[in-house]
């Protein structure tokens, strides 16, 4: 890679970061973990507090655009219906858009890496399967788990 490419690089991230300043709060918070944006003027936030919705006028349907491709430029990357990206900061992303969602929908999820790993015993604790039904003939008791 030349050092043109470095400074190309780090202007393209430059530009994503600057881009995505009206949700800096919710990239920083360590206790989110997803942040979703489905329709201009809001976003939701997944973490420790549950799913909370968050207003956020500054995100508009030509910020939604220019952040979408801001993303795949950074990634040397086209746009497509559905891209799986990562961010500056590590952060994995999925962008949906037409055709691939409808009525002008447009869809982006960023998941933010966590540091932390947990054991399958602790992801049982923390309640991920709660709402998972078992369709198999074997029963799931708590000591095969």
């Amino acid at each position: 890679m030349s050092d043109n490419d470095s400074i190309y690089d780090q202007d393209e991230a430059e530009l994503l970061l600057s881009l995505i300043k009206p949700f800096e709060s919710a990239m920083s918070d360590p206790d989110v973990t997803e942040i979703m944006f489905n329709v201009p003027g809001e976003y939701w936030t997944k973490g420790k507090d549950g799913t909370v919705k968050v207003e956020c006028p500054d995100i508009t349907t030509k910020k939604m655009i220019s952040i979408n491709r801001s993303i795949a430029v950074y990634n040397k990357s086209k746009e497509q219906a559905l891209s799986y990206f990562q961010m500056p900061g590590g952060e994995r992303c999925t962008i949906i858009q037409p055709p691939a969602c409808l009525n002008g929908y447009m869809g982006l999820i960023i998941r933010k890496f966590i540091e932390k790993s947990f054991t399958l015993q602790q992801i049982v604790e923390q309640g991920a399967f709660e709402s998972v039904q078992n369709t198999s003939f074997n029963l799931l008791t708590d000591d095969k788990i």
